[in-house]
C-alpha cells in the first residue's frame, strides 16, 4: 500500500437531466465528457494552475475512442471531440471498469443512506494509491457503437 498525504475532495460538481430528445447511451456518455472538461477547465482558470496535470476517468470506452481517435466523426460527435480535445489539451484520457467507478452511484439510483455510506465525494479508494495501483486505463478496442458514428463519405462508405 501507497502510504502518501493524498487527499481527495470534490471542489466542483454538475449533474444534468438526459435531454427529451432520444440520444444513445455512449452520445450521453460523451456530453458527460464534455461537461467535465469544461469544469476541469474552468477550476484550472479559476485557481490559475496551469501547469496542474489532470487525468480524466471515464467508464465508456465508446466515447474514450472517439475522443482519442483520429478520423471522422459524425457532426454531434466530431463536435464534442473537437472541443474536449481543445480542453484538455495534453491531459491523459483513462478507462475506468464501472465496477470501479464510484461515480456512476448516483446515476445508477441510490437512497441518501446509500450515498452517505459510499462517501463518493471523496473518490474511489484506489485513486489515493499510486498510480502503478490505479486500474490500467487503457480503452478496449473498435466496437460497433463506435463505427455508427464514423462519418459517411459520398459513396456511403466510411
Amino acid at each position: 500500500m501507497f502510504k502518501s498525504d493524498v487527499k481527495v475532495t470534490l471542489v466542483r460538481a454538475k449533474a444534468r437531466v438526459a435531454p427529451l430528445k432520444p440520444f444513445s447511451i455512449p452520445r450521453l456518455e460523451l456530453m458527460a465528457c464534455c461537461i467535465g472538461s469544461r469544469l476541469a477547465n474552468s477550476i484550472v482558470n479559476a485557481l490559475n494552475l496551469p501547469n496542474l496535470r489532470i487525468t480524466f476517468w471515464s467508464d465508456s470506452t465508446t466515447a474514450l475512442w472517439w475522443i482519442k481517435e483520429k478520423r471522422s466523426w459524425s457532426v454531434f460527435v466530431e463536435n464534442r471531440v473537437k472541443e474536449i480535445r481543445q480542453l484538455t489539451r495534453g491531459h491523459l484520457w483513462k478507462h475506468v471498469p464501472g465496477n470501479l467507478n464510484i461515480a456512476d452511484l448516483l446515476s445508477r439510483g441510490c437512497s441518501p443512506r446509500q450515498m452517505l455510506i459510499s462517501r463518493w465525494w471523496e473518490g474511489p479508494l484506489w485513486l489515493r494509491e499510486s498510480p502503478e495501483y490505479w486500474p490500467l486505463g487503457e480503452t478496449p478496442g473498435d466496437s460497433e457503437e463506435v463505427e455508427l458514428e464514423r462519418k459517411k463519405i459520398k459513396s456511403g462508405k466510411y
